[in-house]
């Protein structure tokens, strides 16, 4: 055995086996983290309908939307969840209902309802509103538009 190989070899050894250690270690400890990665993270809203801040909105709108990062409790998403307020602090009241397979709770207003006009309207989702496994909204969510 020539002095390269008698020197080269233990050290392919070692950083053979340094490198499964760190590709063990990234692995992630093999977990099912729940859908999208997101098991023990609270449930957030990603969409709303009217947009944030959206102008303009008829004041015949008979649906107000929330999408949501994870799979809610639709026993939880209820009138008392998911208010709209026009304008500030007085409530216009509608059933609720929760689509599970786009993840989308529906505040639907009664048909002879019509918000008022040139009016800023918040619509909020609160921390009553929980996923599947029982976990709040880290906190209310809430988002303005104006008719």
């Amino acid at each position: 055995m020539n002095k390269f190989e008698s020197v080269t070899k233990p050290k392919m050894w070692f950083v053979a086996l340094l490198l499964s250690a760190v590709v063990a270690g990234c692995s992630g400890g093999g977990g099912d983290p729940g859908v999208g990665g997101t098991a023990g993270l609270a449930p957030m809203v990603t969409t709303a309908t009217p947009l944030l801040n959206a102008v303009d909105v008829p004041i015949n709108i008979k649906a107000i939307t929330a999408v949501f990062t994870k799979a809610m409790d639709p026993f939880t998403l209820t009138p008392a969840s998911f208010t709209l307020t026009c304008p500030a602090g007085t409530p216009i009241t509608g059933a609720v209902t929760y689509l599970a397979e786009s993840g989308l709770a529906k505040l639907t207003l009664p048909a002879a309802t019509h918000l008022p006009a040139n009016t800023l309207c918040t619509a909020t989702v609160t921390t009553e509103a929980r996923d599947a496994t029982g976990m709040p909204l880290a906190s209310n969510f809430a988002w303005t538009f104006t008719t």
